[in-house]
């Protein structure tokens, strides 16, 4: 019987081992692998707002930047710097303190007439914001698109032909003084730092053993004692 006991303990064990194993392995994980996006040229910009824009900015682009549409559009993995030059400067141009919250190009389907487009992953993109997407058309021009819908994250818009765009935000003068810091204080602050899920679930597993153990031992002993 107190085998049997014993048995069962260390099966429980084992199975409670393997669900909080599983738990951790099923942790959301980050962005998957950025987008392997072709730069024509190199791409050395500066917005309206002081932000620097290069071909390591484009990659960030396409691999934070979603899209869904009514025809199937998909992120390019081609662009050239002349285009995103002439993004940036029609952007500066036409937005107070432009800031780019993504430049990707678009791919439709061969035919498309138009579509409706949704980017989304736009983490300065908030619902409110004076926003205008500048698309770069095959003659060299860049046209100016008001989105149709903005929301935290995303926003909407339709095209009637397509290459690359870019979604930009007016924002505040850049050049406004900057706020007094605060008196240091002589308060010495001490900060302990949440422990990490992994080291909860070794800490855990730990304590189950040790139970399990324990039991093990007293079942031995008694056994002996009998």
């Amino acid at each position: 019987m107190k085998k049997r006991l014993f048995a069962l303990l260390s099966a429980s064990l084992l199975v409670m081992s393997m669900s909080i194993t599983a738990l951790a392995a099923n942790s959301p994980a980050s962005n998957g692998a950025a987008a392997n996006v072709v730069v024509s040229g190199d791409v050395n910009e500066t917005t309206g707002a002081g932000q620097s824009i290069t071909d390591s900015s484009l990659q960030s682009f396409a691999s934070t930047t979603a899209i869904s549409s009514d025809v199937g559009a998909t992120i390019g993995t081609k662009i050239e710097a002349t285009q995103v030059k002439a993004i940036i400067k029609a952007a500066n141009e036409k937005v107070q303190n432009a800031k780019v919250a993504t430049i990707v190009d678009i791919v439709v389907p061969a035919g498309t007439k138009s579509a409706k487009i949704t980017l989304s992953g736009l983490s300065d993109i908030k619902a409110g914001d004076a926003v205008t997407i500048f698309h770069y058309k095959s003659d060299g021009t860049v046209e100016a698109i008001t989105p149709s819908k903005i929301a935290d994250g995303s926003v909407e818009f339709t095209m009637t032909s397509f290459s690359p765009v870019a979604v930009v935000k007016a924002t505040a003068n850049s050049a406004a003084p900057a706020a007094s810091a605060p008196a240091a204080s002589n308060t010495a602050v001490t900060t302990e730092s949440s422990p990490k899920t992994a080291d909860v679930n070794v800490m855990l597993i730990i304590a189950l053993a040790t139970v399990a153990m324990g039991g093990s031992v007293l079942f031995l002993k008694r056994s002996k004692e009998v």
